[in-house]
């Protein structure tokens, strides 16, 4: 049985890992009370005293807009440990795991972003975890990196939340002209788990798309989380479309957030389900 450390246990990605985790996986799961993610000696000690085979980091700062403000707390956790952790890897035979975004792109290609297109980030965020793919592959070839989109799962913070949170307004403008596919965190680390299974891993490493199938508008996101839960919720908002650049953010943000998932198809035989379908699991899962 492989050894495998989670990092990150309280988020989204890594909870779902272990809801899904398979019984014969042997994996420890860690989070900012087992070792401080911006305490690269903590971290190190830590993995030393466990030596897994295989590091999952599943450890992020997604705070986007604020990240414009903390930037060297942002490149600390997105950039520099998963460097460092990675570097680790490469000297004790581990395979490394890291999760990263749709913002790595600017968003003006027409179409599906594949993963040898140029990378052009537009904020902090984005560009922290541009330099970390850098830095991993760099540290350690032996790595995969998951690059997904629009996360949400049933508790933590997200759109979806945030609009059953809003789901008593009269009102709500909504962005129209980002186009992306909401994941569900569940998937993601159901995902993850088959690729640990598959006689592929260990071979094919690199970055590879992990999202939902399917694409949408925030707007219409927003339409189809109302729409089922209708039942629940029978008076919900007015959806008001509203341009990106009339929604003033303090980072900016890809409009074409499209990603082909071909690679993750090919390779291991992995396709993650129609992001409405997922929703309908998640909505699901979280009122009953």
């Amino acid at each position: 049985m492989k050894k495998i450390v989670v990092l990150g246990k309280n988020g989204q990605v890594a909870s779902a890992l272990k809801r899904t985790q398979p019984e014969s996986f042997g994996v420890v799961y860690l989070g900012r009370d087992d070792a401080d993610f911006e305490n690269k000696n903590q971290v190190l000690d830590k993995l030393q005293s466990l030596q897994p085979q295989i590091i999952i980091n599943a450890v992020a700062y997604t705070a986007v807009d604020k990240a414009e403000e903390e930037k060297l707390k942002c490149y600390k956790i997105n950039t520099e440990t998963p460097g460092y952790i990675s570097k680790w890897c490469q000297k004790n035979k581990a395979i490394f795991i890291q999760y990263s975004t749709d913002y790595v792109f600017d968003g003006q290609k027409e179409g599906l972003y594949n993963e040898v297109d140029l990378t052009n980030p537009l904020s902090v965020y984005g560009k922290s975890k541009r330099d970390a793919e850098a830095l991993i592959l760099q540290e350690n070839p032996s790595s995969y990196i998951f690059r997904t989109s629009w996360v949400y799962d049933e508790s933590g913070k997200n759109f979806l939340n945030t609009m059953i949170k809003l789901a008593d307004k009269d009102e709500l403008k909504i962005v129209t002209d980002q186009t992306g596919s909401p994941t569900y965190a569940l998937d993601i680390a159901s995902a993850t788990w088959r690729i640990l299974k598959s006689d592929k891993f260990g071979l094919s490493f690199g970055i590879y798309h992990m999202v939902s199938q399917g694409r949408t508008t925030w707007i219409n996101f927003a339409e189809e989380i109302f729409e089922q839960i209708a039942d629940r919720y029978p008076k919900t908002p007015k959806l008001s479309p509203i341009l990106t650049k009339e929604y003033q953010t303090a980072a900016q943000r890809p409009l074409n957030s499209q990603l082909d998932t071909t690679k993750l198809y090919e390779t291991f035989g992995v396709q993650l389900p129609y992001w409405k379908d997922s929703l309908k699991v998640c909505l699901k899962n979280k009122f009953f």
